[in-house]
């Protein structure tokens, strides 16, 4: 049986946003937790700090004393703390974040920037033709502000094949 056909997407709606994506990616899997994701690279903190600021976004420092995550404690009756970038330690982890209105989650490590198309308003992860849509005009504000040379490449939904 085709992988696919488990799924409850229509192959056309697929096609179409595979053909019509030119940063993003869609991962399909097995089970739940379906999404589109973009990924940008940078190769310094200079870089880094560049597609964020043209992404209109602003990397935050630890406060002097803050509490970072503790490896292996349970937080259970308190909140729980924001992560660091590992490329620097320095720099809280962005998590939710907005561009162009459009709620995404970020996450950044080893020389990549992940944005990933959920939410909090929308807890489940899917594929829909308004994250498709909303995906259309991030891709339009990278291509706006120069940010195609930090797009990665690699795209698994180019492997797909619909019958």
């Amino acid at each position: 049986m085709n992988y696919l056909s488990k799924k409850k997407y229509d192959h056309s709606d697929l096609k179409k946003w595979r053909d019509a994506l030119k940063f993003f990616d869609f991962t399909i899997t097995w089970e739940d937790g379906d999404f589109f994701s973009l990924t940008l690279k940078y190769e310094n903190k200079d870089e880094l700090f560049l597609i964020m600021e043209k992404l209109g976004l602003e990397l935050t420092h630890f406060p002097a004393g803050y509490q970072k995550i503790v490896p292996g404690k349970i937080y259970r009756n308190e909140p729980f703390p924001k992560a660091e970038i590992p490329d620097f330690p320095e720099l809280m982890q962005p998590e939710y974040i907005k561009i162009e209105g459009v709620t995404m989650h970020c996450k950044i490590w080893n020389g990549s920037i992940y944005l990933t198309m959920t939410s909090k308003e929308e807890s489940n992860w899917d594929l829909s033709e308004s994250r498709f849509k909303k995906c259309l005009i991030i891709e339009e504000k990278i291509s706006h502000k120069e940010l195609t040379p930090f797009v990665s490449k690699a795209r698994f939904c180019d492997n797909y094949t619909f019958n």
